[in-house]
């Protein structure tokens, strides 16, 4: 923390003790216990990290005014002196662990189906935020990601091709009502204390969009869940809509080897 910005030191007062989270692939991540209260400061200094970052100031700025479960954004500091261009965010430290780490660590199955039920009732709540004047922006959610896909395809490395890119062109599923997505719905992005949400993280994607493309994220099978039916059902009956379709999943899945 030696070139941590002198504006973020004067606001959080000195340090107590800092902690390293097991999150933060995209930015570097750090938990920052002072005199003043917890905080989680993000920074990054290389793209496109940075300047998701930077986005992920704006959303929560935007999200201050509805009553979302995300952190409060205290500061935001940027020094973007070509060829630099560093990013540093504060934020407040929501409490409890990942639902990933928490479904790790339980083995109880009615706790578990109580875990998935309340992630899938946490993202119909931020889905029921559909806001008509396209607040956050005023492009298509779908066109604005073929369009950024196209360019991470030419910029970075991604899992995505062209024929990929083509097909998604091509094959876009029937269109939807756009509503508040979170835009990176993983089990990493989720807090939990005990068995109840306090709240999404790492909002760099939110925006208008569409909640399918939240909802396969979210039931992504892996190691700690949706690898059994019992699982969906739980999440879905808290979520309440109907399930999606084979070709909408794949089609989404498809979509995120973009980013």
């Amino acid at each position: 923390m030696d070139n941590l910005p002198a504006k973020i030191r004067d606001f959080i007062g000195p340090i107590k003790y800092l902690e390293i989270p097991n999150q933060g692939a995209a930015s570097n991540v750090v938990y920052v216990s002072t005199y003043r209260g917890e905080f989680v400061i993000k920074w990054a200094s290389s793209p496109p990290f940075n300047v998701w970052l930077r986005q992920e100031n704006k959303v929560l700025s935007f999200l201050e005014n509805y009553k979302i479960p995300s952190p409060k954004g205290f500061l935001y500091v940027e020094n973007h002196t070509p060829p630099v261009f560093e990013s540093w965010l504060v934020m407040e430290r929501l409490s409890g662990k990942t639902l990933r780490t928490r479904l790790q660590e339980e083995r109880n199955s009615s706790k578990r189906k109580d875990l998935l039920y309340n992630f899938g009732h946490a993202i119909k709540k931020v889905h029921s935020n559909q806001f008509h004047n396209n607040s956050l922006d005023n492009f298509s959610w779908l066109c604005k990601m073929i369009d950024l896909a196209q360019y991470y395809l030419e910029h970075y490395e991604v899992e995505g091709n062209y024929k990929l890119l083509n097909d998604l062109v091509s094959n876009q599923p029937e269109s939807v009502q756009e509503a508040l997505i979170h835009g990176d719905c993983t089990l990493d992005n989720i807090m939990v204390s005990g068995n109840t949400i306090t709240g999404f993280i790492d909002w760099c994607w939110g925006d208008m969009g569409d909640p399918r493309y939240d909802l396969v994220l979210a039931t992504t099978p892996s190691l700690e869940a949706f690898s059994e039916k019992k699982d969906f059902d739980a999440f879905y009956k808290g979520y309440g809509e109907v399930r999606l379709t084979t070709s909408e999943i794949k089609y989404f899945q498809d979509l995120f080897k973009f980013f």
